[in-house]
């Protein structure tokens, strides 16, 4: 009995779940692309609490770097990633705040050939773009303190991340 979904050739299916569970919708799913979003490090909205105040069941609060570390399977089939974010905790005040820059930490995994590994450099961009957004009047959460971003190796070792 096969209790998988039908899909067509041509459809693009969009995988929400554990990294390690990916594989198995993979092998079942083998005419399929994939944009995949795992939830150890694309859910945005972990670490913010549930609506009565208590802790999230999916842990802590995806950082910059938790979105930056997330390894994108070595697949031909996927096309993307994205990031989850859920309207429980979330308004008009702080989507903004919620969402950047940690996507644009996820833009440089994705659309990079190949991944920054150098953290300052990192840093560097990310903070450089998460001014951008600023300058342009949306919120962005910073990526660090403005004393490590002006003196950015005080802070940050050139070391592989």
């Amino acid at each position: 009995h096969n209790m998988f979904m039908k899909f067509n050739k041509d459809d693009i299916l969009w995988w929400w779940g554990r990294q390690d569970a990916f594989e198995k919708a993979a092998e079942q799913y083998k005419e399929q692309e994939f944009v995949i979003a795992y939830h150890e490090t694309l859910y945005l909205d972990c670490g913010l609490g549930n609506l009565v105040g208590n802790g999230s069941w999916c842990g802590t609060y995806k950082t910059w770097k938790n979105v930056y570390n997330t390894q994108m399977p070595n697949n031909d089939r996927v096309i993307g990633a994205s990031v989850v974010l859920f309207s429980e905790l979330i308004n008009d005040e702080n989507i903004e705040s919620v969402i950047w820059p940690r996507t644009s930490s996820l833009s440089e995994v994705v659309w990079s050939n190949q991944k920054e590994v150098y953290e300052t450099k990192i840093v560097n961009r990310l903070g450089a773009q998460s001014y951008r957004l600023m300058q342009r009047g949306l919120r962005s959460s910073p990526i660090t303190t403005q004393a490590c971003l002006r003196d950015i190796k005080s802070c940050f070792k050139d070391y592989r991340i």
